[in-house]
Formats: structure tokens, C-alpha cells, sequence
């Protein structure tokens, strides 16, 4: 193995000064077509330019999600306090010439700040990794840390297991959660603008058109969201086994909190065997939910006829037997034509 020699490091460090000193250029408030032309002709001198460049700014994309990091803070505190800034005073090209300090000195300064900063995010940094169901399909995730996510119909899950934080993104559908004890390692849901986090636990979140509903099957749970007049998320509850809370799809939080409610754990239970429960919902709201799971759909046409109550457990993807329970249970008629299932009253005549 060859070992680089003084030589070999004095260039590496000047390439990272000269990609950090183009990367402040083309970024700053007097970039221009020369800058630019500038900078591709850098390019073309070395193929080191060009990946270092890349590198540089990976490490800039991937710090932005990290600026509260303490030791990215004092890297960057120092690099102000060298060049004798403070504020948003930092780089900027008049404080410079105010101040006397040359900008190539001080875009070396940057440089340097970015590669530390790209440094330190890079030893915890993993991309969040993507899990997702087709409509009616489900699935079993196994995270790294021992815990597991139940992906219902219809879901996308991205998750990012890190030294200090465990996250996950539910950007669609539903996934219910057995999260492994690490009290080091807070567990965090991001579903819509609101948080779930908790430490060992089980709980479900659903996303519906218009709500959030967190429900809680073993242990606790914080729920932290936007509130009206407060900078920055705060706890809004604290839910236990058995109760459960919906939050408004895109919703700032304002006095009056969301209700906690009774978990509808029998629902949980059914969907993770392929089963639906129904406890009296209304006949619109169980077609709504058994569409979840199903590419042929089943369409109300008798609006007068959505409010009829409807109890039961019935198997996920056996349509027949569905529609066979309508009529039976609800006295009914479900009508099948081009693919789909229509429910009208049972004395409408065919169609067609």
C-alpha cells in the first residue's frame, strides 16, 4: 500500500481550498457567467477537481439537516470568530472588504468549515432508507435496531436509523410499530406536520385524506406538533395504552387540543391477519375503508343509504363474500357491472 507523502497532502488540502473557494463564488451574491466559465475551466485541469467538488457538496447537502449539531456549531463559531465576523455578517463579501479580509482568504475559511462539517455529519450519516406496499398488499419490516413496522395497504415508510435518533417518515398510509427499547435513541414518527415519538413501545398511525389518527397498543407516547404562536414544535399529549388521538391533515395547532379517544385496537388486530372489523361504522365509511384494499372498488350510489350501521370481521380481497354480507346484513343490493361493485337499495332495478 502506498502512503501518501507531504507532497501528495499539500495538494489534496489545496484542491479542497480551491473547490471550497468555487463553491463560495458560485453561490454568492456577485456569481456571474465568468465565475461560471471560470469554474469549468477549473474543472477540466484535473479529474480530482471535479470529485472533490461533488464531494464538497454532498457534504454541504447533507449538513443542512444537521446545522444544530454542537460540534458543527462550534466549528462554526470558530471560523467566525477567526475572520472576525458575527451574525450574518458571516462571508459575505461587504463585511470583507469592510473589514480588510481578502476573499479568497476567507472562501479557503469556508472551504475549510465545509469539509469539517462534512466530515463530522458523514460518521453518523445514512440516507433514509424506503419501504412501500401496493394497494391490498402488506408487509413486515425488520429495522437495525431490533424493532419492526407493519406496513398496511397502500404505504410508503422511509426510515433512517442514527446513533442519537431513530427516524421515520410515514408519508402514506398506515404501519403499525413494535419499537425496541433504547432510551439513548428516541423512536420518531414524521407523519404529516406531526411527530410520534416514543422509546419502547407498540403504536399504529393511519393517514387519512383529512387526519392523523395515533393509536396506542402498549406503553407511551408524545405527540408533538406546530402550535399557533410558538416557534417551534411543542408536546401537545402524552397518550397510554388504549387511548388514541386525531390530528387534522395539515393542521397548526391552536387552543383547543384534539380529544383523546378510545384506541380501536380489535381494527388494528384484524388488518395485520388480512381482516376488516367493523363496530356499527357507517355503511359509507366501511366501503371506504374495504377500498383501501382493493383495485375493484365498491361504489355507494344511493346516498340515503350511508348511514346504515354495519358490524362484522371480513377477510381482505374476498369481494363476493363482502358483497354477500351487504345484502345480507343490511338488506341491500350490490350490483357488479364493468368491474365494479355498486350498492344500491335492494329494490333498485338493473342497470344496463
Amino acid at each position: 500500500m502506498n502512503t501518501p507523502t507531504n507532497f501528495d497532502t499539500e495538494v489534496d488540502n489545496r484542491i479542497k481550498r480551491d473547490a471550497g473557494e468555487w463553491f463560495s463564488k458560485r453561490r454568492g451574491d456577485h456569481a456571474s457567467a465568468s465565475v461560471e466559465q471560470g469554474f469549468r475551466e477549473w474543472l477540466t485541469k484535473n479529474p480530482m477537481h471535479e470529485l472533490v467538488y461533488q464531494q464538497l457538496e454532498l457534504s454541504w447537502e447533507m449538513s443542512r439537516d444537521l446545522l444544530e449539531d454542537d460540534d458543527i456549531k462550534r466549528e462554526l463559531e470558530l471560523a467566525k470568530a477567526a475572520a472576525g465576523l458575527t451574525g450574518e455578517d458571516v462571508l459575505s463579501e461587504e463585511s470583507q472588504a469592510r473589514r480588510g479580509f481578502p476573499l479568497r482568504w476567507l472562501a479557503q475559511c469556508a472551504a475549510v468549515v465545509v469539509i469539517v462539517m462534512g466530515t463530522l455529519v458523514a460518521k453518523d450519516y445514512q440516507a433514509y432508507e424506503r419501504y412501500e406496499t401496493r394497494v391490498g398488499e402488506q408487509r413486515l419490516v425488520r429495522l437495525e435496531d431490533g424493532s419492526t413496522a407493519m406496513l398496511n395497504t397502500n404505504t410508503v415508510l422511509k426510515v433512517r436509523i442514527g446513533s442519537d435518533k431513530r427516524s421515520l417518515v410515514l408519508s402514506q398510509g398506515e404501519a403499525y410499530f413494535k419499537v425496541a427499547k433504547d432510551k439513548s435513541r428516541p423512536f420518531e414518527v414524521m407523519a404529516d406536520r406531526h411527530i410520534v415519538r416514543a422509546v419502547g413501545t407498540e403504536f399504529n398511525v393511519n393517514l387519512h385524506t383529512e387526519e392523523v389518527d395515533v393509536e396506542v397498543a402498549e406503553g407511551i407516547v408524545e405527540i408533538e406538533a406546530e402550535t399557533k404562536g410558538q416557534p417551534d414544535p411543542q408536546v401537545i399529549a402524552r397518550l397510554s395504552l388504549g387511548q388514541a388521538m386525531s390530528l387534522e391533515y395539515g393542521s397548526v395547532n391552536g387552543d383547543a387540543l384534539p380529544a383523546v379517544e378510545k384506541a380501536n385496537l380489535e381494527r388494528i388486530t384484524a388488518w395485520q391477519v388480512r381482516q376488516i372489523y367493523f363496530d356499527a361504522d357507517t355503511l359509507g365509511d366501511a366501503i371506504e375503508e374495504y377500498n383501501r384494499y382493493t383495485e375493484i372498488k365498491f361504489t355507494l350510489l344511493d346516498n340515503d343509504l350511508a348511514q346504515q350501521r354495519i358490524s362484522g370481521v371480513f377477510n381482505l380481497g374476498d369481494r363476493k363474500s363482502f358483497a354477500f354480507a351487504l345484502e345480507q346484513l343490511l338488506g341491500v343490493k350490490v350490483i357488479k357491472k364493468s368491474g365494479e361493485y355498486f350498492v344500491v337499495k335492494a329494490a333498485a332495478p338493473k342497470f344496463g
